[in-house]
């Protein structure tokens, strides 16, 4: 775990000039994360709230992208109880831009819950479609990205994947002179279980700080 932090943070502190190469088309940021997550079956539901840290990056080649994101961190019930869990969350995927303001893209989703010593591993295949507007002049821009799931898998749960589908809108702030950027996102997603039984939501409020200007 240690070797992730040191990682990023070797790349947030990369003399701009490297991160500006090649029409600054590099992205890297630390992020933090409010995480809520919400299971329900049938009459019952449970829910867990936590902070979530890591870091998240970009590619961009033309109009070519690959993107990352981790996160790690701990929730507990919302309800006040001692039951907690640790959360592992990382992304990965590949996009093409077919117009100036959107990008499409695929690629796996995995999430890991540690309850009582089990992990459950959640592993989905997302395709994705995101764009962008500018706000205010070309430093302040917002944008809406909607998924779905293709196809997951889900070990040490008994209810098998049926469906997932979610979205996240957010505002991106580039600093006008240096390779500087700011991001707040909310996004909210669906997984339904066991053909209609039960289903999860995950809802993350988001704010990333980073170098680099590939959007």
């Amino acid at each position: 775990m240690i070797h992730r932090w040191l990682a990023a943070a070797a790349f947030l502190v990369l003399p701009s000039s490297l991160i500006a190469q090649g029409s600054e088309r590099y992205a890297v940021a630390l992020l933090g994360q409010l995480m809520r997550s919400a299971t329900t079956v049938g009459q019952s539901r449970s829910a867990f709230d936590g902070v979530l840290v890591g870091a998240e990056g970009r590619f961009v080649l033309r109009r070519l992208s690959a993107d990352f994101t981790y996160t790690q961190g701990s929730i507990s019930a919302s309800a006040g109880g001692t039951a907690s869990r640790d959360v592992v969350d990382g992304r990965l995927s590949l996009g093409v831009r077919p117009a100036g303001w959107l990008w499409l893209r695929f690629g796996p989703h995995a999430r890991g819950f540690v309850i009582n010593g089990v992990t459950q591993r959640w592993v989905m295949w997302e395709a994705r479609a995101r764009a962008d507007a500018s706000l205010a002049g070309p430093n302040l821009r917002a944008y809406a990205e909607l998924w779905g799931v293709l196809s997951g898998t889900i070990a040490n749960l008994n209810d098998p994947f049926d469906s997932g589908r979610g979205g996240e809108a957010g505002v991106l702030w580039i600093a006008p002179r240096f390779p500087l950027h700011a991001r707040l996102a909310y996004s909210v997603e669906r997984q339904n279980l066991g053909r209609g039984a039960r289903f999860d939501t995950v809802e993350g409020v988001t704010l990333a700080v980073g170098i680099g200007r590939a959007k």
